[in-house]
C-alpha cells in the first residue's frame, strides 16, 4: 500500500526507500497516519518538475522534434504553417500501415494544396504524451495544426528543449526580458493555419501566416561569385495591385531604392533597415518576393505572406497556448549569444554588389 501510495503521489526513489523502511517496521494504525502526512507534506514543498525534452535545430529545415512509433523514434518538423501531419512513405510502408482516403493537405512553405494518401490511424508519443492519429503520407515527416493545436507548447533555445503539456506552460521571465505576446486566428475553418497582424512602423498592420516550418535560405550570386546567405524574415506573397496603396508601395516609398538589395527575374529581395515591428525594438529585416506577388491581384487569401521560422529563432523562448490562441516570446540583451544573425560584413557585400538595372519601377 505505502508503494502504491509512492508512485501516485511520483515520490523520489531515495524518499520511497526511506518511507518503505518505516513502513515494514511500522506495528499500528497511528504510524500509517504519520506516514501519510510526510508524504502530503513532502509532495507539497517538492512540487514534480515539468520533463523537458531536446529537439534539433536545423538551418535549413526548422527544429525537428522525436516522435516515437512503436520501438523506433523518428525527427519530425514541427510546422504550423501545415494544416495536417504527414509522415514519409518508407516509414508508412515499414509500418505497414493501410491506407483509408485521399484528401487535401495545405503546405506553406510547398506553397500548394495537393492531395495526399491518409493513413489508418497511429499509436505514437511525442514527449511521452500518448497519441492516437492519422497521418498524411508525404516527402517528409511533419507535426502540423491537427496536432500543435490541441497542446502547450513551449521550446527553449537557450538549451534546445521543448514542452509539452495540456496545461499552461509558466514562462520563467528574466528582469531583462522582453516579453511579446501576439494573438492568432485561422484564415478558414477547415484549413487551420495561424495568421498574425504585424503593425509596421506604427503605421501600416499587415496579416502574415506564420510559419515554423518555412526555414528557406536565399543564396546569392553575382557572376561567378558566390555571395553569403541572409535569413529571410518575412516572405511577402499576395498583393494587392502595386497602384493601389499595397504594403509593397509602403516600403517602396518609405525605404526608396536603397530598400532593394538584390533583384533576380522574378525575385525581389529587400533589406529593411531599420523597421519596427509591434512593440519591439527596431531591428534590420530581410524580406523577399516576386513580381507575380506584386502586378498581380491575389484574390481569396487572408494574408500577404509568411513570417517564417527565421522571425521565431530571433528569441530564447516560443510559447503556444491554444486556449489563448497566443504566441509569446522572450529574448534579452543577454540572449546574443544564441541569436543567429548576419554579421555587418556579410551585409556589406550584398549591398555592395545590388543588382537593380532590372527592376520595373
Amino acid at each position: 500500500m505505502a508503494l502504491q501510495i509512492c508512485h501516485r503521489l511520483q515520490i523520489s526513489e531515495d524518499s520511497k526507500i526511506a518511507i518503505l523502511y518505516y513502513h515494514f517496521n511500522t506495528k499500528n494504525m497511528q504510524h500509517y497516519y504519520l506516514i501519510l502526512t510526510s508524504l502530503i507534506l513532502l509532495v507539497s514543498c517538492s512540487p514534480k518538475q515539468e520533463t523537458k525534452y531536446y529537439f534539433k535545430e536545423q538551418e535549413k529545415e526548422g527544429w525537428l522534434i522525436p516522435v516515437r512509433i512503436g520501438e523506433e523514434t523518428y525527427d519530425f518538423l514541427f510546422d504550423t504553417g501545415s494544416s495536417n501531419s504527414c509522415i514519409k512513405q518508407e516509414i508508412a510502408l515499414k509500418l505497414k500501415l493501410q491506407t483509408r482516403d485521399s484528401l487535401l493537405v495545405y503546405q506553406s512553405s510547398r506553397r500548394k494544396v495537393a492531395y495526399h494518401d491518409l493513413t489508418e490511424n497511429i499509436t505514437f508519443s511525442i514527449a511521452d504524451t500518448p497519441m492516437n492519429l492519422s497521418f498524411f503520407i508525404n516527402d517528409r515527416n511533419i507535426i502540423g495544426m491537427d496536432i500543435i493545436n490541441k497542446y502547450h507548447w513551449m521550446f527553449e533555445r537557450s538549451n534546445m528543449t521543448f514542452q509539452l503539456q495540456g496545461k499552461k506552460i509558466p514562462i520563467e521571465k528574466r528582469p531583462s526580458d522582453i516579453l511579446y505576446k501576439k494573438k492568432y486566428y485561422f484564415n478558414d475553418t477547415k484549413v487551420q493555419i495561424p495568421i498574425v497582424d504585424l503593425l509596421i512602423n506604427d503605421t501600416i498592420s499587415i496579416p502574415l501566416l506564420f510559419d515554423s516550418g518555412y526555414a528557406q535560405t536565399h543564396n546569392y550570386s553575382y557572376y561567378d561569385e558566390s555571395i553569403a546567405t541572409l535569413l529571410p524574415v518575412i516572405a511577402l506573397e499576395h498583393h494587392e495591385n502595386i497602384t493601389n496603396d499595397s504594403f509593397f508601395q509602403y516600403i517602396f516609398k518609405t525605404y526608396g531604392k536603397d530598400a532593394i538589395i538584390h533583384y533576380t527575374n522574378p525575385h525581389f529581395f529587400f533589406w529593411l533597415e531599420p523597421i519596427t515591428i509591434d512593440n519591439l525594438p527596431p531591428s534590420c529585416f530581410y524580406m523577399s518576393t516576386n513580381t507575380d506577388s506584386i502586378y498581380k491581384t491575389t484574390q481569396n487569401h487572408k494574408y500577404i505572406g509568411v513570417l517564417t521560422w527565421h522571425f521565431i529563432r530571433q528569441f530564447r523562448t516560443f510559447s503556444i497556448d491554444p486556449e489563448k490562441q497566443e504566441f509569446t516570446f522572450t529574448v534579452s540583451p543577454e540572449d546574443s549569444n544564441i541569436v543567429k544573425k548576419s554579421s555587418p560584413e556579410e551585409i556589406e557585400a550584398i549591398k555592395s554588389k545590388r543588382n537593380i538595372k532590372f527592376i520595373y519601377l
